[in-house]
């Protein structure tokens, strides 16, 4: 059943968006990805559905949890749909994340991964490469991804230039 809100029921939101998120974190840990993909969904269009005039009469604390929930529940649907291989959509989602957060780190990372996996391998080492430059608790996780994307860059570099050699 879909959920009905006052219109300035801030707290409800924000509740709802928690166990939303509580929800879909728990059938991601069961595997259930299609699922856990489904709840941050829904999460998100709660989350973007805020009446104008609720946000518009919230404080810049009050906006700032609302974007946070935001970023999360894109964050963990990119990361649902990653374990889907939906990497093209994933890349969507990601690229919300990273117009709200230009420097979100794990949003800069799965871009990374959904790049990788897309055979943007430039792209790929680029957008991990920022990554790298903002953290330093994932600097090897960094590290290890533009090095395998540097290896199949040029894995499908030799295999082109020998396709094109025989002609």
């Amino acid at each position: 059943p879909k959920k009905t809100f006052e219109i300035d029921d801030f707290a409800g939101r924000i509740k709802f968006l928690e166990d939303v998120k509580a929800k879909g974190n728990e059938l991601y840990a069961q595997g259930k990805f299609d699922l856990a993909f489904k709840e941050y969904r829904r999460g998100n269009e709660v989350a973007k559905g805020f009446p104008k005039v609720l946000v518009s009469s919230m404080s810049q604390d009050q906006k700032n949890v609302l974007t946070e929930y935001l970023i999360n529940l894109k964050n963990n649907a990119v990361m649902a749909l990653i374990k889907q291989k939906e990497f093209m959509e994933a890349k969507k989602w990601v690229d919300e994340v990273l117009t709200l957060a230009p420097e979100n780190v794990k949003g800069l990372y799965r871009k990374g991964l959904c790049l990788k996996a897309m055979g943007e391998y430039d792209q790929a080492i680029e957008t991990i490469s920022k990554c790298m430059e903002l953290t330093s608790d994932s600097k090897k996780d960094c590290f290890n991804l533009i090095s395998s994307c540097q290896r199949l860059k040029a894995n499908r570099d030799i295999q082109e230039k020998n396709k094109y050699s025989k002609i």
